[in-house]
């Protein structure tokens, strides 16, 4: 009910403050005074995007679908009862009583 617009809000607030972050701090800018933010963001972007053309689209699977998640649950497990290695008539542990 309210995933929407608050997701529309985050998305809105994300890029308003991200937006900030790129200003610069004083003015005039000098390259001593500038924001090197969006030298580095825009850095960042571009070896992210060479990478999904180059390498990632071919290789990214991405996750699994609810189907494929409820075939590996549906397999069952049988409940055999208590672990016991000794067969029931000996119950000493491996020793022979004399």
């Amino acid at each position: 009910m309210f995933s929407r617009p608050l997701g529309l809000f985050s998305t809105i607030w994300l890029l308003g403050t991200s937006c900030l972050f790129f200003l610069p701090e004083v003015h005039p800018v000098t390259k001593d005074t500038m924001n090197w933010t969006i030298v580095v963001v825009a850095g960042f972007t571009m070896i992210g995007t060479v990478n999904w053309f180059v390498n990632a689209r071919y290789t990214f699977r991405g996750p699994k679908r609810a189907e494929e998640l409820v075939k590996v649950k549906a397999i069952s497990v049988v409940n055999v009862g208590p672990a016991s290695a000794e067969p029931e008539g000996n119950q000493s542990g491996g020793i022979e009583k004399m």
